[in-house]
């Protein structure tokens, strides 16, 4: 008898859901933008299209206080930005409050709800909502652009059925919403890989942050220096979640891909291509586990198409031609990368970036390595619109860092994992 044929991935969307997503101006126009170079390479003829529901008022609380959901939406609906009480919900400056703001975070969460729940009734082995991954909001207080914890609303939905959840966050920032949620249960095992360094938001992720009480262990932070590449990446990467996979036996992943990790946004912290981050999703992919895959930051709008357009692709198993075909968001693409790339730093502007190097892509890449144009993108660092990032990499191989100095405090021995102890080992099946 015949194996039956993978279930589709799911891709939780609709026009409805777009528009809400790109409302948010911290992002504006970000969804339709990444689903319009989807559609144009064809990605969704191989996915099964759901509509997402709007997360309830009771669903937002399982998570969520009711202090804060019915304060978030009164201000929602007068669009008041400037009630006296907004500041201790950390709704301002980050966190606008504005008109309709309460009906996007509904959406969201829905969204990432909906896609566990089609995970949790065997409709798929994999569930997209490129537009959630909001990894900072707390139970009462908005943070960091984030209204609405939809990443931990997924994994509460999961957790209905599955007993052990491990969440992976490859977002430039910090987990720390989602690591705050469930830092005191062996139930939900959190890792984190970002940036730490005094003053970056939000400041927490240090290496000694591994969970409280009962999740004491259950919460993995990996702090990696600027200027890192693919190689690097993925290297720490697969080594963490080897061991993590390892001593937590998880039975479904939630995995936020943030792609504000690519070489060229605005934060100019990493200097990754969607090609590192496919890597480290297929080596999860490969666990055949029930996945939940949540988008995040990104704030360079045709860099993060081009990233989750490709590794939409990686979850198909389909290798992406670099042209883009023509489609309804192709102009907007092209203006996008005429602002943020100067001097020639990039020399194909009718196509976001290559998914594999063109020979003219090599030889610029050959050309970065030199004094001279490190020299010039250190300059370019403070003009507007410059595509060139902080610690620019100083080698091909290592970005003129030690591996060990790329994990701080990951260290030697038996401190490398802390959480790899007999203790945890004993306690991971327990309430």
């Amino acid at each position: 008898m015949e194996a039956a044929p993978p279930l589709p991935p799911v891709y939780v969307c609709s026009p409805e859901y777009l528009a809400l997503c790109d409302s948010l101006c911290k992002v504006s126009k970000r969804a339709s933008m990444v689903h319009s170079l989807i559609k144009a390479y064809s990605l969704l003829d191989h996915m099964r299209i759901v509509k997402p529901k709007v997360a309830s008022m009771e669903e937002m609380a399982s998570f969520h206080t009711d202090a804060y959901l019915q304060h978030l939406q009164k201000v929602s609906e007068e669009g008041d930005n400037d009630h006296p009480e907004s500041v201790e919900y950390g709704l301002g400056y980050d966190c606008p409050a504005t008109e309709g703001i309460f009906d996007y975070a509904a959406a969201v969460g829905g969204a990432s709800i909906t896609a566990a729940q089609c995970l949790m009734d065997g409709k798929c082995k994999v569930a997209i909502n490129w537009p959630g991954g909001w990894h900072h909001a707390k139970k009462d207080e908005a943070s960091g652009f984030c209204y609405l914890n939809d990443a931990v609303l997924g994994i509460l939905r999961l957790r209905r059925k599955f007993d052990r959840i491990l969440y992976i966050d490859l977002d430039l920032h910090h987990g720390d919403g989602v690591e705050d949620a469930f830092s005191f249960t062996s139930k939900v095992m959190t890792v984190s890989l970002h940036k730490f360094s005094p003053g970056f938001f939000p400041g927490t992720g240090d290496v000694s942050d591994v969970g409280l009480g009962k999740g004491r262990y259950y919460s993995v932070n990996v702090p990696i220096q600027d200027g890192i590449q693919d190689e690097k990446y993925y290297q720490i990467c697969e080594t963490v979640l080897k061991e993590v996979y390892t001593a937590f036996n998880p039975e479904a992943v939630v995995l936020q891909l943030g792609a504000d990790t690519i070489a060229g946004d605005p934060m100019c912290s990493f200097n990754m291509t969607p090609v590192g981050i496919g890597k480290c999703l297929k080596y999860i992919l490969q666990w055949q586990l029930a996945t939940l895959i949540l988008g995040g930051g990104g704030y360079n709008l045709a860099n993060t198409a081009r990233c989750w357009t490709y590794l939409t692709g990686v979850i198909l198993g389909r290798t992406l031609p670099s042209e883009i075909p023509d489609h309804e968001g192709s102009k907007r693409h092209c203006v996008v990368l005429l602002i943020y790339h100067k001097q020639n730093l990039v020399i194909l502007l009718r196509r976001l970036l290559p998914f594999s190097q063109s020979p003219e892509d090599q030889q610029l890449s050959a050309v970065w390595e030199t004094k001279e144009t490190l020299y010039l993108l250190n300059k370019l660092h403070s003009t507007p619109h410059s595509t060139s990032c902080h610690n620019a990499p100083r080698s091909e191989q290592t970005g003129g860092l030690p591996f060990q100095d790329h994990v701080r405090g990951l260290g030697r021995g038996k401190e490398r994992f802390a959480f790899r102890t007999t203790k945890k080992k004993k306690s991971h099946h327990k309430a």
